[in-house]
């Protein structure tokens, strides 16, 4: 069947299924329309894409029943420069009180492009929440105005759309909400409403999958918002070609049902992207979501299918149970995680310990133990030439003094915690087997470290980003797990000298973040540690006894999200008896008093947390 011959197809079925209510409609996601509006040219094609909307559903008679509009990011090519906005404007101006629409913000919105701190003034005051104050179906926006929802009905099902900025995780400038926080809050209010979540970056196709921040936005909000079907992302086109900016997946939430990822980016290709658009069309009785790929301007559709390329297809679809999976199920919300027994930070409770520095090929790197951050670059000058590493060490953080880490203390986890300002490319961290201090250089230290076994281990406890020049790691806190080298230094088969952080040979886009030095503590780099809890102690005490049963009573039936204190002691989300039996099998432990027998002692705890229990609901 030809692509025309498909559309005839669709019209028909579309038709044929009015009459029951389940009438096939169609959204159009909008990608990265910078290189329309920062050229008067190619601005007349972004005109033409939607007017060719607005003609389709007035003139045409909406054979396709279009009903929502997404534009995913880069409106602009540069968020500073209001005759771009201006363009846009105009371009998006044809589909207002023609059909429901959203715009976000992408990286090169902000106001100085990827820079979240310069912030979205000229896209808030051209795209916010004032454009679309007279709509109904407009629901809201978070207070900085980047992420809004919108409300629409369409196939016999009301849906939400989700429109949030370029790298919704990474919280800069810092608010409060923030982006994720804000999303959360909007999701708890629709809990049964399916949800299509837009977002400039989420998957990309070369290399194929989530970028760093679409896994976040992962872990952090889709997987446990199993309303959450769809994703749709622009801002990646790497492949090349004709399949360049496109690629799609399906995951599988917490509920093991699918989320549908797609990108599509149409920026690379001639006069700004020829016209390209994302038609998704929703055949609700026949239990399909078509995708196909489109130029109004060239009236032509891009062919390519799952045959030929695979995943990086123009023309796809997905099969889905619209009844079913429309239909949210709830996910318990992740078990809270338990703070760190013991922070390691410059000037928190007096710790003094913390040496780190930035060695330079280049050389200055003399008195640089006192800068404010520390650049991890492949390349800091000429390509592959001159690279940046650095080095970071907690001294005395391990002992018999008080607020040290014991050394015979039962360890679960260890993390190395930096805030990251500049994205970069990336780094490996390697245990040092050498000693030095803030006064080295990469001369004193023969050439910078190298991961030799002499210098510093060959293996790295971990590996962020990528051999690349891309932004693979993103502003904001990174943790490290570094729970083998703690470990190691508590048995005593590794020295504390730290660690080095070594650059990807093609790892040229620097990564800076901020030192012990900085001006604020709470963006300096720390060491977390986290202790083996014993078993019932859900006050951290050190003793299980009738204040942790205080504790597990008052919180006895809590269901999703519960934390070790709370009672939950085998962290499975709920406070039940299973914890109740935990606590019942090691009261006492660590205690002055003698232990009950076990079959007694849980016979007079159950007792005490029902009687617990009533008195909380009464």
């Amino acid at each position: 069947m030809t692509p025309r011959q498909s559309l005839v197809a669709f019209v028909l079925i579309g038709f044929a299924a009015g009459a029951s209510g389940n009438t096939p409609f169609t959204i159009v996601a909008l990608p990265d329309t910078q290189n329309y509006s920062n050229n008067a040219s190619n601005a007349l094609l972004f005109n033409q894409q939607t007017q060719w909307i607005a003609d389709e559903i007035q003139t045409a008679g909406n054979p396709r029943n279009i009903q929502f509009v997404t534009h995913l990011g880069d409106v602009v090519s540069n968020g500073n420069d209001l005759v771009q906005w201006t363009r846009a404007d105009t371009a998006m101006d044809t589909l207002d009180g023609v059909v429901k629409y959203s715009a976000l913000p992408g990286n090169h919105d902000y106001n100085s492009t990827s820079n979240k701190s310069t912030g979205t003034v000229n896209y808030v005051n051209n795209f916010g929440p004032s454009r679309y104050a007279s709509y109904s179906w407009y629901g809201g926006a978070d207070p900085s105005g980047n992420n809004s929802y919108q409300l629409f009905t369409a196939g016999g099902y009301d849906f939400l759309h989700l429109a949030l900025e370029w790298q919704p995780t990474v919280n800069i400038p810092i608010r409060d909400p923030s982006p994720v926080e804000w999303a959360q809050s909007i999701l708890d209010a629709h809990p049964n409403t399916p949800v299509i979540l837009s977002t400039h970056e989420h998957i990309d196709d070369d290399p194929a999958g989530r970028s760093a921040t679409g896994e976040q936005l992962w872990q952090d909000l889709i997987r446990y918002n199993d309303q959450i079907f769809m994703v749709l992302n622009g801002h990646y086109h790497s492949v090349g070609g004709t399949n360049d900016g496109e690629y799609h997946q399906i995951s599988f939430n917490e509920a093991n049902r699918p989320v549908f990822e797609v990108l599509q980016d149409f920026q690379d290709y001639p006069n700004g992207g020829d016209g390209w658009l994302r038609l998704i069309n929703f055949d609700i009785p026949n239990d399909k979501i078509e995708f196909e790929t489109y130029s109004p301007v060239l009236d032509q559709f891009q062919t390519e299918t799952v045959a030929q390329v695979g995943q990086f297809a123009s023309q796809f679809e997905f099969n889905i149970d619209f009844a079913d999976r429309l239909t949210p199920v709830f996910i318990p919300d992740p078990p809270v995680p338990s703070p760190p027994d013991l922070i390691f930070q410059e000037g928190l409770n007096g710790y003094v310990g913390t040496q780190d520095k930035e060695i330079r090929s280049s050389g200055g790197d003399t008195t640089n133990g006192q800068a404010t951050f520390i650049s991890v670059d492949g390349d800091d000058g000429s390509p592959g030439n001159q690279p940046n590493q650095g080095l970071i060490r907690f001294d005395n953080f391990f002992g018999a003094a008080a607020g040290q880490l014991p050394v015979d203390a039962d360890l679960a986890q260890a993390k190395l915690v930096l805030e990251v300002f500049n994205p970069g490319s990336g780094f490996t961290v390697h245990e040092m087997l050498v000693d030095w201090d803030e006064n080295d250089t990469w001369a004193s230290l023969g050439a910078g470290i190298q991961a030799n076994g002499t210098e510093a281990v060959a293996t790295p406890v971990a590996s962020l980003g990528a051999n690349n020049d891309s932004s693979n790691v993103v502003e904001g806190t990174l943790e490290i797990d570094v729970t083998s080298t703690v470990q190691a230094y508590l048995d005593g088969t590794l020295t504390n000298y730290g660690w080095a952080l070594i650059p990807y040979v093609n790892g040229i886009n620097g990564l800076d973040f901020f030192s012990s030095e900085a001006a604020g503590m709470s963006v300096r780099p720390m060491l977390e540690i986290f202790l083996v809890p014993l078993p019932g102690d859900a006050n951290g005490d050190g003793s299980v006894d009738i204040l942790d049963l205080d504790i597990l009573g008052m919180n006895f039936g809590k269901i999703g999200g519960s934390a070790y204190s709370d009672g939950d002691f085998n962290g499975d989300g709920n406070v039940d008896l299973l914890d109740l039996d935990i606590l019942g099998a090691n009261y006492g432990a660590m205690a002055s008093t003698a232990v009950p027998e076990p079959s007694a002692l849980l016979l007079a705890l159950t007792g005490l947390v029902l009687l617990k229990r009533t008195q909380r609901t009464s």
